[in-house]
C-alpha cells in the first residue's frame, strides 16, 4: 500500500511539473489566471511574478500591429516582443507596429513583478 502511495505521489509530482512546463514561461499566479487565446493574452489575478511567453511562427516582410492595456493596483507589468530565442527584444506599446525582418518563431512576453491587476494584448497580422 505506501508503494501504491508513492507511486501515486510521483505521478502527481511529474504531471504537475508538466503541465507547468506547458504554460510557457516560470511564473506564479494567486488568485487569478493568465488567458491565452488566437490573438489575445490576458490576465487577471490578485499577484503575478515571473513571465508568461507566447510564441508565434511569423513570416518575413509581414506586419504585427499590437493593442496593449493594462491596469495596475501594485507591482509592475511590462510586455515584450522578440525571436524565441530572446535577442532583440522590444517592450510592446498601445499601437506598436512591428515589421517580420526574417521568417521564424517569435514570443510575446510578459514579465510581472509583484503585480496585481489585468493586463490584455491583442495582436493581429497584417
Amino acid at each position: 500500500m505506501k508503494r501504491i502511495r508513492k507511486i501515486g505521489f510521483l505521478t502527481l509530482i511529474l504531471i504537475t511539473v508538466v503541465l507547468t512546463a506547458c504554460a510557457g514561461g516560470r511564473h506564479k499566479i494567486q488568485n487569478g489566471k493568465i488567458y491565452d487565446e488566437a490573438g489575445l493574452l490576458q490576465g487577471d489575478y490578485g499577484l503575478f511574478n515571473g513571465s508568461y511567453y507566447k510564441t508565434l511562427e511569423l513570416k518575413e516582410g509581414s506586419r504585427i500591429i499590437f493593442g496593449y492595456a493594462v491596469g495596475t493596483m501594485a507591482g509592475e507589468l511590462t510586455a515584450y516582443f522578440g525571436d524565441k530565442k530572446g535577442d532583440n527584444k522590444i517592450e510592446i506599446e498601445d499601437s506598436l507596429i512591428y515589421e517580420i525582418q526574417e521568417t521564424g518563431s517569435y514570443r510575446i512576453e510578459v514579465v510581472g513583478k509583484d503585480h496585481s491587476g489585468a493586463f490584455a494584448i491583442e495582436w493581429e497580422l497584417d
